[in-house]
């Protein structure tokens, strides 16, 4: 399973061009503790299959309800601290292979690429220099902790205990390297996800830019340890995009305004024309197809009640078409009923 085409080109590009949320003090009450979240996860699986069922495993950085109100950064939740553990030294002989690839095996016997290997609840991160890679592990656990703990109720991690990789490349002439082995990818690619690896560039002249990368690429690590389906093109990119902005801030302790994250903007893309999209469009329009996607989940998720999203993730996930689950799940008779309201919200 080879990526059809980067959509890192998007990201760096929008990330440039988007405008950026200004400091606010986020929401801080309440929060659910471990074990109060261990039960609720039971208590969907029992409701679920029927069965009691042990919850999955849980990352050690801290966890939040899974029951949304209407924005994802609820009023009942404080932030989420990143965790403070950056993972434990295992041995070549200790990293786990079963959820590798082919290819990902390759990059792990490379001859002459001397591996290091740090393990999280969720994840290995191999890598050659230690300073960034225990950034990554660190993190990695606090945007999984973040992100799994906003989807809908009952939704499960299919993995378990195995473990998903990070790839870490500090030497750009390694980054080269998987490039020139990896079809599909634009020559700006710094990042990419591939079934349960995801490869990393250390890029970026700032720690903002280099967490923003990884978050947006572990929303599509955590999506594939989730759902048994890949989600439509556009909606798999307007999550990572959505979560790029949020789950970062959230673990930073930084606060944001809706109006400085999604302020007004006319530089969309028709919705029939996202809705339709199965490959990534021409480099001239890929910006705003990221955009548009963007837009429409934080139109989704902060204009309308909780349930409206869980039912439409459930649908999809299930394997119903994107655009029946939205009209089914949401307060409009069509799609256009559905864009001339989402008009609004970006005006």
């Amino acid at each position: 399973m080879k990526p059809s085409r980067t959509h890192c080109l998007a990201l760096l590009l929008a990330l440039a061009l988007l405008p950026r949320p200004a400091s606010a003090a986020p929401p801080s009450t309440g929060r659910a503790s471990r074990q109060e979240l261990l039960e609720q996860l039971q208590q969907q699986q029992s409701a679920r299959t029927g069965t009691p069922s042990a919850a999955p495993a849980l990352p050690s950085a801290p966890s939040a309800p899974s029951a949304p109100a209407a924005v994802p950064l609820r009023p009942s939740r404080g932030p989420v601290s990143a965790s403070a553990d950056i993972g434990t030294d295992i041995t070549d002989a200790e990293v786990p292979r079963e959820a590798l690839l082919d290819e990902d095996i390759a990059w792990l016997d490379r001859n002459g690429h001397a591996w290091h290997h740090l393990r999280t609840d969720h994840f290995v991160v191999h890598y050659d220099k230690k300073i960034f890679a225990a950034k990554v592990a660190r993190l990695a656990e606090s945007f999984y902790a973040y992100i799994s703990s906003d989807l809908p109720p009952g939704t499960v991690d299919r993995m378990g205990e195995r473990l998903s990789h990070i790839f870490v490349f500090a030497d750009p002439r390694d980054w080269k390297t998987v490039m020139g082995g990896t079809a599909g990818l634009s020559t700006l690619t710094v990042s990419f996800v591939r079934g349960q690896a995801m490869y990393l560039q250390e890029w970026g002249d700032s720690t903002n830019d280099k967490m923003s990368v990884l978050a947006h690429e572990m929303t599509h690590l955590v999506m594939n340890r989730f759902l048994a389906v890949r989600l439509p093109l556009w909606l798999n990119e307007g999550i990572a995009e959505y979560y790029g902005e949020l789950a970062f801030r959230a673990v930073r302790g930084m606060g944001w305004s809706k109006s400085k994250l999604f302020p007004p903007t006319q530089s969309l893309l028709p919705l029939e024309f996202v809705f339709g999209r199965e490959t990534y469009p021409p480099d001239n329009v890929v910006i705003r197809f990221y955009r548009t996607s963007k837009y429409l989940i934080a139109f989704l998720r902060l204009e309308h009640p909780a349930d409206c999203w869980n039912a439409y993730f459930a649908a999809v996930a299930s394997g119903t078409p994107s655009a029946e689950a939205l009209v089914s799940a949401f307060p409009y008779p069509d799609v256009p009923s559905l864009e001339k309201a989402f008009l609004k919200f970006t005006h």
